[in-house]
């Protein structure tokens, strides 16, 4: 029930006029030859027929799950798995699939290119009762999300004669996905908020009580409840517990996609510039145990309202943010950006570093930024010259009304 299909056989219709034509000239003239002949012919355009029907009930694709994720520039490895559960054997099968053109199949035939889809063919026979799974390379071109679709299936008899077309109705569960590259961004020594957490810090105004580092002699001054009583007693000299310097921090990433900011030529350009630099800054808090989460004002289906993830911290994270930031696209539908930052003013209970992208400094944004700094949070951009990118204060300037 997932294919819809069409068989047909060479000249069909003429063979059959003239399978008729035999037939009744036979009766007319006594000549049995001629049905003989008539019969042949009719063989010839119904053997090809109920053996592509035949096949075409019985041939499978398999369809899993199936989520390749790699870096632009790598590849990995694919398959299709088809079974043919009849005894009749297929002699010559040629699948054709698109996909999304920033993924190229290394070892498949290319047929072609059209709506930013490639083309790729996969050539096949099945013996009956057989099970084959097809391997082949993804590379990844550049970032984004490529989907298998538009399968079509074309296998043709042993005589080749006849034809049967099919393609696939369902959803096709395989998928590439291509994270972004990471974009160096400088300056990140700047992203500081002196608050209770729990990072470790050289300097700052917080400890972690549960986190003992050893002791110290004791100075005048010095609360009582942090007297060392076993390292005093072993040293005979009063000695105070150390903790371990602590600071809060936890990084909001908010990405503006709205159309109206610039024009459409340099968008995309900038778009992909504030992508791998979010991406590196992840890797980079990720590496450090800094929490982070990403706000767009993509509009999704569901509770969530925006395509985001939620502030966390881990290896799991960043795969998260990859693939997250990897399913970005310029062409997607949008909510107004001052909807985005009501939307990011709610879930903020803490305050954060937050770092804009592509955000405008109008008298609406002006009224977020300076209610958020009111509570705490400290708020960044990222500046893109040249090749280079930088942290840098976020500006308070109003931006002109053209």
């Amino acid at each position: 029930m997932n294919w819809h299909r069409t068989i047909n056989v060479l000249f069909a219709m003429q063979l059959l006029t003239a399978a008729a034509v035999l037939f009744f000239i036979s009766l007319y003239q006594q000549k049995p030859m001629l049905v003989l002949l008539a019969f042949l012919i009719v063989l010839v355009i119904a053997l090809p027929h109920l053996y592509l029907k035949r096949i075409s009930n019985t041939i499978h694709l398999a369809n899993p799950e199936q989520q390749v994720k790699l870096f632009s520039g790598q590849e990995d490895g694919m398959h299709i798995t088809l079974e043919n559960r009849s005894r009749l054997p297929i002699f010559s099968g040629k699948l054709l699939f698109s996909i999304q053109d920033n993924i190229m199949f290394v070892n498949l035939k290319q047929e072609g290119q059209t709506k930013k889809r490639s083309h790729f063919s996969l050539r096949f026979n099945l013996a009956g009762k057989q099970k084959a799974d097809f391997k082949f390379q993804a590379s990844g071109l550049k970032r984004g999300v490529g989907r298998v679709s538009g399968i079509n299936m074309t296998i043709r008899d042993l005589l080749g004669v006849g034809t049967l077309q099919m393609g696939y109705d369902s959803f096709f569960h395989s998928e590439v996905i291509v994270f972004p590259e990471l974009r160096a961004v400088g300056g990140l020594h700047q992203l500081k908020k002196f608050e209770q957490g729990v990072q470790p810090m050289q300097f700052s105004l917080f400890e972690d009580v549960t986190a003992s580092i050893g002791s110290r002699g004791y100075a005048p001054g010095d609360p009582f409840n942090r007297i060392h009583w076993k390292a005093s007693a072993k040293s005979t000299q009063l000695q105070t517990k150390q903790f371990e310097k602590t600071t809060g921090m936890e990084w909001m990433f908010v990405l503006n996609l709205s159309r109206d900011r610039i024009d459409l030529a340099n968008k995309s350009d900038d778009l992909e510039r504030n992508i791998s630099s979010i991406a590196y800054m992840c890797k980079y808090a990720t590496a450090r145990g800094i929490p982070y989460g990403i706000f767009t004002n993509i509009k999704v289906r569901g509770q969530d309202f925006i395509m985001q993830l939620k502030p966390g911290e881990g290896r799991n994270q960043l795969s998260r943010a990859l693939e997250l930031l990897a399913r970005i696209n310029f062409n997607s539908i949008t909510v107004k950006q001052e909807m985005l930052f009501a939307y990011v003013d709610r879930v903020m209970f803490r305050p954060p570093v937050v770092i804009l992208f592509n955000c405008g400094r109008q008298e609406q944004e002006l009224r977020y930024y300076q209610k958020w700094e009111k509570r705490g949070a400290a708020l960044f951009e990222v500046e893109h010259k040249a090749d280079a990118s930088y942290i840098v204060k976020a500006s308070r300037k109003r931006e002109a009304i053209s």
